[in-house]
């Protein structure tokens, strides 16, 4: 958990450096989300909505090695509130984060958890004023 708070951080201040992101909104935390380090190892889609963008995971890698092994699905909602609010923190202060659906609750099937990321509209309108 540590590594994840710490690490997350780290790593969405050189992504955006990196990628020169200084803008803020909603495409920058997708794009950074999307070079971080752990997420080739996931399946994972976006959907972008208005104001808001919807991170769902397909494909957990430490989940379904878990559930191989015969172990109870791991409560993960802390690791993904702590490296997703990290994100916003970083990119785009004004972002809200929700969790959606996450192990160990109920999820629906082909997915292993759901994060949304949005900005009230007058957010997205003072920023393209």
């Amino acid at each position: 958990m540590r590594m994840w708070k710490i690490g997350s951080l780290i790593e969405a201040k050189r992504i955006k450096k990196l990628l020169n992101l200084h803008e803020g909104g909603l495409e920058a935390i997708v794009k950074t989300v999307d070079f971080m380090t752990w997420a080739a190892s996931f399946g994972y889609e976006w959907d972008i909505l208005d104001n808001r963008a919807i991170w769902t995971c397909t494909r957990c890698v430490p989940q379904e090695q878990r559930s191989k092994m015969g172990k109870e699905e791991f409560p993960c909602k802390p690791t993904f509130d702590a490296m997703f609010n990290n994100v916003t923190k970083v990119i785009e202060p004004r972002a809200q984060v929700k969790c959606v659906f996450c192990p160990p609750g109920p999820r629906p099937e082909g997915a292993w958890c759901q994060w949304e990321v949005s900005l009230s509209r007058n957010e997205e309108t003072n920023k393209t004023s």
